[in-house]
């Protein structure tokens, strides 16, 4: 008798309609009486979801998505997907408003000067990717968006471990 188990992958991708919809309550949940006086911790709250659901459901999802220059796949494993048009479509699915597939076809530093004040955007020239990793890592834990000479990614920072998604280069 053989017991097969499902790819870890596949589970979450088989979820994740579930998880986005789900992510979607709570955010609406967290946005309720928004109306009222701004409240601090309201945007702890939100900023600790989004960055759960970004870190535990969404970026595993995708992992081993096909790259293709013309991807522009919408759900995980289904297709393939540009680098630009995965930050597009992940930053849809954590539930902001963006067209992704316009924001997609944007070169990679509009796409971060589209979800970052100036002021917080680090730009390197002539640096190892070393001590360009080691630049955004010490800015502290979360999740960046990085946009190289030819290529759009997140760089998710927790602690000491630094990962880079989605990983294929084109």
């Amino acid at each position: 008798m053989s017991t097969s188990r499902e790819d870890p992958r596949e589970a979450l991708r088989r979820r994740y309609p579930e998880g986005i919809a789900r992510l979607e309550a709570e955010r609406l949940g967290l946005g309720a009486g928004r109306g009222q006086r701004a409240d601090p911790g309201r945007y702890v709250e939100a900023r600790t979801l989004l960055l759960a659901a970004l870190r535990d459901e969404i970026l595993p999802a995708w992992a081993g998505t096909p790259w293709g220059f013309y991807g522009t796949a919408d759900t995980p494993g289904q297709g393939s997907i540009a680098c630009g048009h995965f930050l597009g479509t992940v930053i849809e699915d954590l539930g902001f408003r963006v067209d992704r597939l316009a924001l997609g076809r944007q070169a990679s530093e509009h796409i971060v000067e589209t979800f970052a004040p100036a002021d917080q955007i680090v730009r390197a020239w002539g640096v190892t990717s070393g001590d360009f990793v080691g630049e955004i890592a010490a800015q502290g834990d979360g999740v960046y968006l990085l946009g190289l000479d030819f290529h759009a990614a997140t760089l998710d920072v927790q602690g000491d471990q630094v990962r880079r998604v989605p990983r294929q280069l084109p």
